[in-house]
């Protein structure tokens, strides 16, 4: 069906439709048809978002935290020798490598039979002093005693002391007794990763125990 419009009916038409457009035509946004009809689009896109660049950073830490729980044993002849060793040492700074200090706790079992009597003795020994320091060895700064292939592979490796202060009771057949006594001896320690390994010298044998390190 046609519309039937008149000339001035036209131009009037046409006058609103100028008005109307106007508005749209200042701002930017095209006509469709010259109908003054917006296109449907926004006035502006939307801003884009920078492109995220590189990995996340890594944490900040204020400071590394040393957690070892874990026994060793050995064997000399027909005694064996067993510690179990809990420990923590801190270093106070965001530097994963420095100075480490804290505090341990070592149970002490020995068993087995000397000159054909029964040997029983356990001890609760506590550090009086624990320290150590952290270093970065991947440049081949190895220490002496370990191997150049364990060396090698960690991060980070240090070498510190520990005093430890133990009291228990120890039997040999029937006859027994308490006993106490302080020592002091030289650890070693090896990080790679969040994984720690501990290395202590005592009466010729080599104590190993391994824990972990983490950031707080």
């Amino acid at each position: 069906m046609a519309w039937n419009i008149s000339r001035s009916a036209s131009i009037r038409l046409l006058t609103v439709l100028v008005l109307i457009a106007l508005p749209f035509a200042a701002s930017g946004c095209s006509q469709s048809g010259g109908t003054g009809a917006s296109s449907g689009q926004s006035s502006a896109p939307p801003a884009n978002k920078p492109a995220a660049t590189g990995k996340p950073a890594e944490p900040k830490y204020s400071s590394w935290v040393v957690y070892i729980n874990d026994d060793d044993s050995y064997s000399q002849g027909s005694v064996t020798y067993k510690i179990a060793l809990n420990l923590t040492a801190t270093n106070p700074t965001g530097d994963e490598a420095g100075k480490y200090t804290g505090n341990a706790t070592a149970s002490t079992t020995t068993q087995g039979t000397v000159g054909g009597a029964q040997l029983n003795a356990q001890a609760i020994a506590n550090s009086g002093t624990l320290q150590f320091k952290l270093e970065d060895t991947t440049a081949g700064g190895a220490l002496a005693g370990l191997s150049t292939e364990t060396a090698n592979a960690d991060l980070l490796s240090g070498r510190g002391a520990i005093t430890m202060k133990a009291a228990g009771h120890a039997s040999v057949g029937p006859a027994g007794g308490s006993y106490s006594n302080t020592s002091g001896q030289q650890i070693d320690v090896q990080v790679k990763g969040s994984k720690v390994t501990l290395q202590v010298g005592i009466s010729g044998h080599t104590y190993t125990f391994h824990g972990t390190i983490s950031g707080k």
